[in-house]
């Protein structure tokens, strides 16, 4: 009589008897195996962070820099929607931002909205509070940086501390030295546009922007940052840029003349003057 059956041994893939010990290997490779996919996925994660974060600091989401909350989606309220005119409440306040990208486009110029334009990720606030657009223009032949921002606050009181603070931010501000320096001089306070404004110079050494033949270079660049208030709305264009031969660009940086001070300027009132329209 044959004696009580035994648990068959186990089989590898192909049918045949496993050897001692191989059971214990497999999982000990399956384990690793599970381990090694996970360290790739946290990498591939934090690969993806990375990137983000470049992304948003190019774009300048960082709030210490003028370039701030760039992103290629619109908000969550659709800007389209916005009136032309700004809505006011009874005692003459903004109580809705008209449209900016209308407002402005009978005076911004092609040279500037040739690239690509981004606009601004307002998290905190619907477009009828914030608004910011950044064209970002470079080519052979010259290159263009400009940064337009419109914010509503509560009252004018809110309003103006929001320009004094960017006024602090700004004005004197110096990163780094020689390549890759940011400078911002001294913050000027002038008259004629809106309730009170100031200007300030800005230069940009080796500054690295895309290129419209999908490229990234490095660029020399000059302009101003110009602020104003507007009862209880703010409005800040920073506007860089220069011009370049085709000597110039085969160096990196691609240097040329630098746009001065007084031109961005005035560009700058121009746009702001437009937008100041739209707020009466």
């Amino acid at each position: 009589m044959a004696g009580p059956v035994g648990p068959e041994p186990p089989t590898d893939v192909y049918g045949g008897p496993r050897s001692k010990g191989e059971g214990d290997r497999r999982s000990r490779s399956s384990v690793k195996k599970s381990r090694g996919l996970r360290w790739v996925l946290v990498s591939l994660s934090i690969g993806m962070a990375i990137v983000g974060v470049a992304i948003r600091v190019y774009l300048g989401e960082d709030s210490s820099h003028s370039r701030s909350a760039p992103s290629q989606s619109l908000p969550a309220a659709p800007v389209d929607k916005l009136p032309d005119k700004a809505v006011l409440d009874s005692s003459g306040l903004v109580r809705t931002l008209p449209n900016v990208a209308r407002a402005v486009s009978p005076v911004i110029t092609n040279d500037v909205t040739s690239g690509k334009v981004f606009t601004g990720d307002d998290t905190d606030r619907s477009p009828g509070d914030g608004q910011t657009f950044i064209w970002v223009s470079f080519n052979s032949k010259f290159g263009r940086y400009l940064r337009l921002s419109v914010k509503r606050s509560v009252d004018p009181n809110g309003a103006h501390a929001d320009l004094a603070a960017r006024r602090n931010e700004m004005a004197n501000k110096r990163t780094s030295t020689g390549k890759y320096a940011l400078e911002q001089g001294a913050a000027e306070a002038t008259t004629g546009i809106g309730d009170e404004v100031f200007t300030l110079p800005v230069k940009e050494q080796a500054a690295a922007h895309p290129s419209q033949d999908g490229s990234v270079r490095s660029y020399d660049i000059g302009g101003s940052y110009v602020c104003a208030r507007f009862r209880n709305v703010v409005i800040s264009v920073f506007f860089e840029g220069a011009d370049y031969s085709s000597a110039a660009n085969a160096g990196n940086p691609v240097k040329g003349r630098n746009l001065t001070e007084a031109v961005t300027r005035q560009y700058s009132i121009r746009l702001i003057e437009a937008i100041g329209q739209h707020l009466r």
